[in-house]
């Protein structure tokens, strides 16, 4: 009897995580727990990304989170500020911040 396996990737992403595991012979079936939509920023918000500089600390938390992030930024900031220490959850993540250019600090291990 095949290992059944239940993911809950939103349906964007799925395959990524899915494929693999079915070409692994694992029975797989996704249900898209989350959704993956685009923020409206308040005026605080955009303060925040304005004021970029004044943070010592930004934690991206995913490759999506960091997607969405970099989008906003480009708005904002032509080339990222000096003195802002960047840090990732994942590996992931961390490659997807040094494709735009930004440097961080990421766990050897989940």
């Amino acid at each position: 009897m095949p290992i059944k396996i239940l993911t809950t990737r939103p349906e964007t992403m799925a395959e990524r995580l899915v494929l693999p595991l079915q070409a692994a012979g694992y029975q797989v079936n996704n249900v898209p727990l989350l959704a993956i939509e685009p923020l409206t920023l308040q005026a605080q918000q955009k303060q925040w990304l304005m004021d970029l500089d004044l943070f010592q600390r930004v934690v991206v938390i995913s490759p999506s989170a960091a997607d969405v992030l970099l989008e906003l930024l480009e708005d904002f900031w032509p080339q990222w500020p000096v003195g802002v220490n960047w840090y990732t959850v994942g590996q992931g993540t961390k490659l997807r911040l040094a494709q735009a250019g930004i440097e961080a600090i990421c766990p050897e291990q989940g």
